[in-house]
């Protein structure tokens, strides 16, 4: 008899007056930290068809909003996918 997992995604939203320009920081592998920004590729135009999972990204350790008046960092006990 085999079990079927129930898995669930859990989603924490934080709103904050931080004016950041939709650029945010996520780290890499725990190396070092990336720049990213919301609804947007570098390397190619990209058109978002579904927000939330068009900007989906894995944290490692943290991830970090900031600008020239403050910072918000959210760090993880474990890797997130």
């Amino acid at each position: 008899m085999s079990q079927i997992s129930k898995r669930k995604e859990i989603v924490l939203n934080i709103h904050t007056d931080i004016k950041n320009n939709k650029t945010f920081y996520t780290d890499s592998n725990g190396l070092e930290e990336q720049k990213k920004v919301v609804d947007y590729v570098p390397t190619w135009n990209l058109t978002v068809q579904q927000l939330v999972a068009g900007n989906y990204y894995p944290i490692n350790s943290h991830i970090k909003i900031k600008n020239a008046f403050g910072t918000v960092s959210v760090l993880v006990e474990r890797p997130e996918e």
